[in-house]
């Protein structure tokens, strides 16, 4: 859940006369590698953002029937979400820039 991006059928497909179940190839260039933060070094604000990624990718495999993969990034996004180490001021530093339904 941590690539960016996301693969759904949008009009720019359909500009090339590619339909929802077309097969579509991707080329993917690998810019730079590097290790990820542990969650627990993240800040409140990158694991909100990085909770919102894993859900919007979730909701892509939804709208696609892909269920396992749905959950799988439903799930994750309430993992990087779940802590016990996120003061109440780092809270209320982002609650108006988040609103999480």
């Amino acid at each position: 859940c941590l690539v960016e991006g996301s693969l759904r059928f949008d009009s720019e497909l359909q500009a090339h006369g590619a339909t929802e179940d077309s097969q579509v190839e991707y080329d993917i260039t690998l810019c730079s590698v590097g290790e990820a933060k542990a969650v627990s070094d993240l800040s409140i604000a990158e694991r909100l953002q990085q909770s919102q990624a894993c859900r919007l990718r979730g909701n892509d495999y939804f709208k696609l029937h892909d269920w396992g993969q749905a959950i799988t990034c439903f799930k994750r996004a309430l993992q990087i979400l779940e802590t016990d180490d996120v003061k109440d001021e780092d809270l209320e530093a982002v609650k108006s820039d988040c609103m999480l339904c």
